[in-house]
């Protein structure tokens, strides 16, 4: 690949760079929100240049999810909260608290699409109940709004055979059961103590509307194009965060490259952040013809990406290209698994 020194790349290429050294709004999450001080937060945001806070001030959504998230919840409504203890798992009951901001769901993706990426921050407004997954003392899964609003796209989304690799409190699962397009349901879940502890506590108050077979192995052993090749969409449910979500994703990329029209995995907009920076380098560094430095935990991903540069043939003087090689999930799919 050649980038073309056009005055709008330069100031794109800055722009994008500039985007990525401000992550302020991440200081936001878990700041106490409450009706007097509402309005001086979306300000903040405002000023910040959110996309959802522009505009007319009497359109900004509230910071206040609806009560409806968590009483009208399909999963919550029909599945008490059990508590026990399988090996290192646990379930047990806890109180979220009301009026504190979280991400309700993945990464939001600039509009402009210059890396000016934001998080949609809301709380509840009152206290919930609900039931907490615990591996030893570690928080593994939550039922709450987060989970709900970023497992609730794919659920509606799968169709035919369903393959989705981890089980965790069968929230997946139990959503994409009331989808009318699914006609089976594999999970694939490696601890024996979380399988124990779905068969016993939560699947007898599943609706026995569908097929569904829990399978004890290695997601890892399971993401091979002979496999997915079987089932007619593929969700993937194995992190706990973004933070170590890029590193298993890679691994099971490298396995296999599926599109993301027939394969999900959860978050992938959040997980995949690092790699749009990672381009935005790759871009800089072709254009002052030298290498930049970069973080030791990032080197092996770059050089993927520098492979996939190299093997563009294309010269580039238009910015919307860039920004549709940064834009491409399917894209930093391929190259995540090395496929250049």
């Amino acid at each position: 690949m050649q980038i073309r020194q056009t005055p709008e790349i330069v100031s794109f290429l800055e722009a994008c760079q500039k985007n990525l050294r401000q992550a302020r709004i991440n200081a936001f999450l878990d700041r106490k929100v409450t009706r007097q001080n509402e309005h001086a937060i979306q300000l903040q945001l405002h000023r910040l240049g959110v996309p959802e806070f522009q505009g007319p001030a009497e359109n900004w959504p509230s910071l206040f999810l609806s009560t409806e998230v968590m009483k009208k919840n399909p999963y919550l409504q029909a599945i008490a909260l059990p508590e026990g203890t399988y090996g290192d798992f646990s379930l047990e009951r806890i109180i979220l608290d009301p009026g504190y901001l979280f991400s309700a769901e993945a990464l939001q993706k600039d509009p402009e699409r210059r890396l000016n990426e934001w998080l949609k921050l809301r709380a509840l407004p009152e206290e919930a109940e609900t039931i907490q997954l615990y591996q030893k003392d570690e928080p593994w899964m939550l039922a709450a709004p987060g989970e709900f609003l970023t497992n609730d796209p794919p659920a509606r989304k799968a169709h035919g055979r369903v393959l989705t690799m981890g089980l965790g409190i069968g929230y997946f699962v139990f959503m994409a059961m009331r989808n009318p397009a699914v006609t089976s349901i594999t999970v694939i879940e490696q601890s024996p103590a979380v399988n124990a502890l779905f068969e016993t506590l939560l699947r007898p108050q599943f609706p026995a509307v569908l097929p569904l077979q829990i399978i004890q192995a290695d997601a890892r052993d399971w993401f091979r194009a002979e496999v997915l090749q079987d089932y007619d969409y593929c969700y993937v449910d194995l992190w706990q965060s973004s933070e170590d979500g890029l590193d298993l994703m890679e691994q099971l990329l490298e396995r296999c490259c599926p599109a993301p029209e027939t394969c999900d995995f959860w978050i992938e907009d959040s997980c995949l952040e690092p790699m749009r920076a990672l381009l935005v380098l790759a871009f800089a560094e072709l254009l002052q013809g030298s290498r930049m430095t970069v973080a030791p935990a990032y080197e092996k991903r770059m050089e993927k990406v520098r492979r996939w540069a190299t093997a563009d043939p294309r010269t580039i003087s238009d910015v919307s290209v860039l920004q549709d090689c940064l834009y491409d999930n399917a894209l930093q799919r391929r190259i995540l698994a090395g496929l250049f």
